[in-house]
């Protein structure tokens, strides 16, 4: 996925992903936190064609900061809908 992926997001930076794509592969979070850091993951949990549990595990799981896991679970969509409500 990230050979289709990195290429957008090095190329727009106001592009966001979504993280229950990236949930599918093993260290998929983790390495667009380190290569792009977390402020460019929204939390998606796939519903209804996955559990949402998963989702929120794997966000959970991640090797990744706590403060990493609060934005991506709510912090960035907040940050984004200020944005637009300016």
């Amino acid at each position: 996925m990230d050979r289709y992926t990195w290429p957008l997001l090095e190329s727009y930076p106001n592009l966001y992903l979504e993280t229950s794509l990236l949930s599918l592969e093993a260290g998929g979070i983790e390495a667009v936190v380190r290569k792009f850091g977390a402020e460019r993951l929204l939390f998606g949990s796939g519903f209804p064609e996955r559990y949402f549990e998963a989702s929120i595990l794997q966000l959970l799981h991640s090797e990744i900061s706590e403060s990493d896991k609060e934005k991506i679970a709510s912090q960035n969509l907040e940050r984004l809908i200020e944005e637009v409500m300016l």
